[in-house]
């Protein structure tokens, strides 16, 4: 992922242990595994609630990326969301 996320391999990546991170974030947050698709999303009518669909979304990527095996965090919204 480094390679595209982190300016050419320029940057460096800390590991972190996930059960720990996990356990110690704050309520709220949670974690989405990313998806991945060989084809355009359906939203179809199932997801009415946009914060379901907007996590839905940004968990899904084009099956040529999933070789990254990518996980999400989520943060709870604050303030004025439209």
């Amino acid at each position: 992922m480094w390679a595209h996320y982190g300016d050419s391999f320029f940057e460096i990546c800390i590991e972190d242990d996930f059960q720990l991170l996990r356990q110690t974030l704050p309520d709220g947050n949670s974690f989405s595994r990313v998806s991945y698709a060989d084809r355009l999303l359906d939203m179809g009518s199932n997801l009415q609630d946009p914060r379901k669909l907007a996590k839905w979304i940004l968990s899904t990527k084009h099956h040529r990326w999933a070789y990254e095996r990518e996980w999400r965090l989520f943060l709870p919204c604050q303030g004025l969301v439209d």
